[in-house]
């Protein structure tokens, strides 16, 4: 799922987090008033946004990605990630929807060669409804269907790394979500990603 619109820097300098050898640092790579073409695309198995994209199976027997792998040429920041959990039972603090607290629960984060080299829940896994507030700057969204209702947590990543989550297609980078529990049960469970490509600069739909 892909929309084109101008992004606009408004004239500031904007920092990027990336990783070289492992190691995180703090670069400037946005020139003033540039337009970049935006990425909006839902983490899928394979990486390409194309399959799947919905965590409701069960994923005990191993751990299992949900990925965004960009293309070998692009270099891309991700600004936000839209967590959508929908579930037909109600909703405890202590679970996660309406299931029981995960046993090894997400781990989410920046991977090379299927290593996490950086994770956003800081290697605490999100196990219950409640540990999405331990990631940082987030907001939760309640919604309703037909026959089942859910919330949309929505991590801003811009605002705990300035610049957002800095993917380099060239070395491999990927963004990550890994699970390792059984989700069956849920309706809905599935990561859209939100940033722009670094690469693609005065980009006119």
């Amino acid at each position: 799922m892909s929309f084109y619109i101008p992004l606009v820097t408004g004239g500031v300098s904007v920092a990027a987090l990336t990783h070289n050898s492992q190691e995180y640092q703090k670069v400037s790579s946005i020139p003033f008033g540039e337009s970049y073409r935006p990425l909006s695309q839902y983490l899928t198995i394979d990486g390409t946004g194309s399959t799947a994209s919905n965590v409701t199976g069960n994923y005990t027997g191993s751990a299992t990605d949900f990925t965004y792998i960009p293309d070998s040429a692009d270099r891309v920041h991700i600004n936000r990630i839209a967590v959508r959990v929908g579930d037909s039972g109600g909703f405890v603090p202590q679970g996660f929807a309406a299931l029981a607290a995960l046993t090894n629960g997400i781990d989410i984060g920046v991977t090379n060669d299927s290593d996490f080299v950086f994770k956003v829940n800081s290697n605490q896994p999100i196990k219950r409804n409640l540990d999405w507030n331990t990631i940082g700057e987030v907001s939760v969204t309640p919604y309703s269907e037909t026959t089942y209702s859910g919330y949309t947590v929505s991590i801003d990543l811009s605002q705990k790394y300035p610049g957002g989550l800095r993917l380099n297609g060239a070395i491999g980078d990927a963004l990550t979500v890994r699970v390792n529990d059984t989700f069956t049960g849920l309706i809905e469970h599935r990561y859209l990603i939100e940033g722009y490509y670094e690469n693609n600069l005065n980009y006119v739909s």
